[in-house]
């Protein structure tokens, strides 16, 4: 994402595109955003932690996006992402994603540059009414100004601190507190492993699947 040439990015499988890109990019266009789009292949990835992977759907907030807004008025560049990242989770959840089951998405989720160019990216958990996506990525928007405005005295940098990943650190949002709090991968990848084993059919694929690498 270290690119001062655009501000906002987006990448999905070649298998979406016609149905993603064109309207995220049209409801982006009334902030004047430079906005870059990646068309992916329609690939299955395997990882020791599917949290660390990347989503079909992935939405990029580079640095130079939180550097203009610092210096004009947030709120009116926010709305246009706003309007963006709704539709996003219409299309990737439905109109009515809290009937779906409580889960990490695979589907999307968003990154973020800080100002040490690190990577940021922030967990969608499935299964919430549409005011939850809402408030979630609002919290996520006022934290990110936050850090670029206070940095380092500001609440992500402490939170990225706590995370051991020296990679890409994650954050999963806390409906209860209405703070996103950071997930330390390293037992997430133990307790999957864990349940891998325990799992009668442990090491044997799917059929028309594929297993895991080594």
């Amino acid at each position: 994402m270290n690119d001062p040439h655009f501000d906002i990015g987006i990448s999905c499988p070649k298998s979406m595109a016609d149905a993603i890109l064109p309207e995220f990019e049209a409801d982006l266009a009334g902030g004047r955003f430079r906005v870059r789009t990646e068309i992916t292949e329609d690939t299955q990835f395997f990882a020791s932690s599917k949290w660390m992977i990347p989503t079909a759907i992935a939405v990029y907030l580079a640095k130079p996006y939180f550097e203009t807004i610092l210096q004009e008025a947030a709120k009116d560049h926010y709305k246009w992402l706003k309007a963006a990242f709704v539709r996003l989770v219409r299309k990737a959840f439905g109109t009515e994603p809290e009937e779906s089951p409580r889960q990490v998405s695979e589907l999307l989720s968003v990154y973020a540059e800080t100002r040490e160019l690190a990577t940021v990216k922030f967990l969608i958990e499935e299964g919430h009414p549409m005011a939850h996506y809402e408030c979630s990525l609002e919290q996520a928007h006022e934290l990110l100004i936050e850090h670029y405005a206070k940095h380092p005295n500001d609440s992500l940098t402490a939170k990225m601190a706590s995370v051991r990943s020296r990679t890409t650190k994650l954050l999963l949002y806390d409906t209860a507190s209405g703070e996103w709090c950071p997930v330390d991968p390293v037992p997430e990848t133990i307790r999957k492993k864990g349940e891998s084993e325990n799992a009668p059919d442990a090491g044997v694929p799917p059929p028309g699947g594929h297993s895991s690498p080594p």
